[in-house]
């Protein structure tokens, strides 16, 4: 993507840290995170074992 990078974890990921991505664009199952700005390494990183340990992961 031109402007962002793009995640997707899935709905049921962006419900549980709805808090945390209040600053993010986010649909359905992704995330939407704006080059201009840095990455939030630690949040992926708790998403991403999030998806795994809850078996939310495709």
């Amino acid at each position: 993507f031109k402007n962002h990078l793009g995640i997707y974890p899935g709905q049921e990921a962006i419900v549980y840290f709805k808090e945390r991505l209040t600053e993010y664009k986010t649909s359905k199952g992704a995330i939407q995170l704006p080059y201009n700005k840095p990455i939030p390494l630690e949040l992926i990183v708790e998403i991403a074992m999030w998806c795994y340990e809850t078996g939310n992961h495709h």
